[in-house]
């Protein structure tokens, strides 16, 4: 048996400007966290946003 969640997934707060990268990877990452934040100086990383903080 397969559980969906189907709680609503977080924001992700923005600080600053977000490239179109950074912010594919921050998507993709807050399906696992509980909040995802992109810093003033993100830029696209190889799995996760550098810059961004996922918890």
């Amino acid at each position: 048996m397969v559980m969906q969640d189907r709680s609503p997934k977080p924001e992700i707060v923005i600080m600053g400007e977000a490239s179109e990268g950074a912010l594919a990877q921050a998507q993709n990452c807050r399906i696992e966290a509980e909040a995802m934040l992109l810093m003033a100086d993100n830029h696209q990383g190889y799995g996760m946003p550098v810059g961004g903080v996922a918890v």
